[in-house]
């Protein structure tokens, strides 16, 4: 039993490293379009589908962590 928190304690741990990894690459990736649209007029294709994709992914991890922790939202309706 032991041996399974610390792998549920390594995979938090991973899960947290990856959303900090993912809003810190979509908010380098928006300024680097920023940049590229006004500055030098010439937009990237790609970056706007790479920030969709990684923000799905972090909603996902975020929505996990948020589910574990029980501080997602709750709809009380059918409960009450």
């Amino acid at each position: 039993m032991d041996k399974l928190k610390k792998i549920k304690s390594k995979v938090e741990k991973l899960i947290n490293i990856a959303i900090i990894v993912f809003m810190g690459i979509i908010f380098a990736v928006v300024l680097i379009q920023i940049f590229c649209r006004y500055v030098l007029n010439s937009p990237l294709t790609w970056s706007e589908e790479l920030c969709r994709y990684m923000f799905i992914w972090l909603c996902f991890l975020g929505w996990t962590l948020a589910a574990k922790n029980k501080t997602h939202i709750h709809v009380r309706v059918i409960l009450d």
